[in-house]
């Protein structure tokens, strides 16, 4: 019996082009192969890069306020703080039904992603910011030490 159905990425819904540009962004991780993405693509972008460890992506897509950390600082944060969450995240939502901007301010907004499981509806909303014209996800205050 062979398995038919398409390995789930979250990468599904980036057109061609989109698909190109990010495939640049992870040979060199320079968010300005980035810029024009819209906040909800980022968001998916980040999240698939949780789910492949892909820590270098996470980095440069994280927005920390002040002064950013050494990737080393970052990365040892990350795994003793966020890792096991966007993790969650991201099975929880694999099979999200919309992702959309919900509340926008004049510095950031918020992206909501919604799934559907029988009759239990479950969101969860994640900030961005802009940072040199490129969307990035807003992580928590302990990244900002």
């Amino acid at each position: 019996m062979v398995d038919s159905e398409e390995q789930f990425s979250y990468l599904t819904d980036l057109s061609e082009e989109e698909l190109k540009s990010y495939k640049q962004f992870t040979e060199e991780y320079d968010t300005k192969y980035l810029k024009g993405f819209s906040p909800g693509n980022i968001l998916l972008i980040y999240i698939h890069s949780a789910v492949i460890d892909d820590i270098e992506a996470i980095y440069a897509l994280a927005y920390m306020e002040g002064e950013s950390l050494e990737f080393d600082n970052f990365k040892d944060k990350y795994y003793t703080h966020l890792n096991i969450s966007n993790m969650e995240i991201a099975l929880d939502f694999r099979y999200y039904d919309s992702i959309q901007v919900k509340q926008e301010e004049s510095n950031g907004l918020l992206v909501e992603l919604l799934v559907t499981y029988g009759r239990f509806t479950a969101t969860t909303l994640m900030e961005l910011k802009k940072e040199n014209d490129i969307w990035k996800v807003v992580l928590p205050n302990i990244f900002n030490k």
